[in-house]
């Protein structure tokens, strides 16, 4: 069995594949679990995970019809997020998990396939898997792309029913639908997985406290977000941001949170963001972890090794 997840990370180590700050750091991170006692890493788990994108058909542009291949760093954040576990529960570590990432990086297209797995892998019966904005028209859109992925895919469109706003999967009970703050109502939800796009929107906590106090009863919830980087300091999703950089800061190793993972593409702080040239972010060692983040600790966190 490969495991192209930790492959990632060493190039990134080695100064062998190009990454900024927080990839580095993340990169170190998985690094450091591998000697955990109280974690296990799956690598067919995660292997298993990045395959199923396999099995997806893009259904527009020159690549129509063609099946998905996931680029390294995505299997990396794919790969992690569902290949790391508990050793005493088994359950999965990550409850949380932040992509901020460049536009036209296919977040939507890989966050439909998401949550197509949280209907069919995750061998929970009754699976409530969401797309949720701010606005039900935006969860949409998330959501379509999965229902053209599902009439473009063989093997899913076997599995899966789909209507105008619903897709559900008969063999599991479970079902997917788009939800947005306006939509008619929040009552009642008890999601396995829910997917938040376009986080740097959101204007306040409402919509996540709902959806998080609805996951209540799960044994292995899961809220993956997606977003651009944003310019308002005053929303939740720099809040998010701000405990996802403290979490990976190698200079404070006592600030954690087991739960989270988190994957930020941006430059080095002593490059021009403006500048093209620094897009690709420059390739730099793992001896670069010890620059430290320029952010202020929102106050979340917990003692590294800790479970909750």
């Amino acid at each position: 069995m490969t495991d192209p997840v930790t492959d990632y990370a060493r190039a990134v180590l080695a100064g062998d594949q190009p990454a900024g700050p927080y990839i580095v750091w993340a990169a170190q991170r998985h690094m450091d679990d591998l000697q955990r006692d109280d974690l296990v890493w799956d690598p067919k788990e995660a292997h298993r995970r990045a395959k199923f994108f396999g099995l997806l058909s893009h259904y527009k542009g020159q690549h129509a019809g063609q099946r998905f291949e996931l680029r390294p760093w995505q299997v990396f954040r794919i790969g992690s997020v569902y290949g790391w576990r508990w050793a005493e529960s088994g359950r999965r570590r990550f409850t949380e998990a932040y992509t901020e990432i460049p536009r036209k990086n296919g977040k939507t297209t890989e966050a439909a396939g998401i949550a197509l797995g949280g209907m069919t892998l995750d061998g929970e019966q009754g699976a409530e898997v969401y797309a949720v904005a701010t606005k039900r028209d935006q969860a949409k859109i998330v959501w379509s792309d999965a229902k053209q992925m599902v009439d473009a895919t063989p093997e899913l469109k076997q599995m899966i029913t789909t209507y105008v706003s619903n897709m559900n999967c008969p063999a599991t009970v479970s079902k997917f639908e788009p939800l947005g703050r306006d939509s008619k109502t929040l009552d009642g939800l008890n999601p396995s997985l829910a997917v938040y796009d376009e986080f740097h929107a959101w204007r306040d906590p409402y919509l996540r406290t709902v959806i998080a106090n609805g996951m209540g009863s799960r044994a292995q919830p899961l809220e993956w977000i997606i977003t651009t980087a944003g310019t308002d300091t005053s929303t939740i999703c720099w809040e998010m941001r701000e405990h996802c950089v403290h979490v990976l800061d190698p200079d404070q190793p006592d600030f954690t949170d087991d739960h989270l993972f988190a994957y930020i593409a941006s430059t080095w702080p002593d490059d021009d963001p403006g500048d093209p040239a620094t897009w690709r972010t420059r390739t730099r060692t793992s001896a670069s972890r010890s620059r430290r983040s320029t952010w202020s600790a929102p106050g979340r966190g917990r003692r590294r090794g800790t479970a909750r």
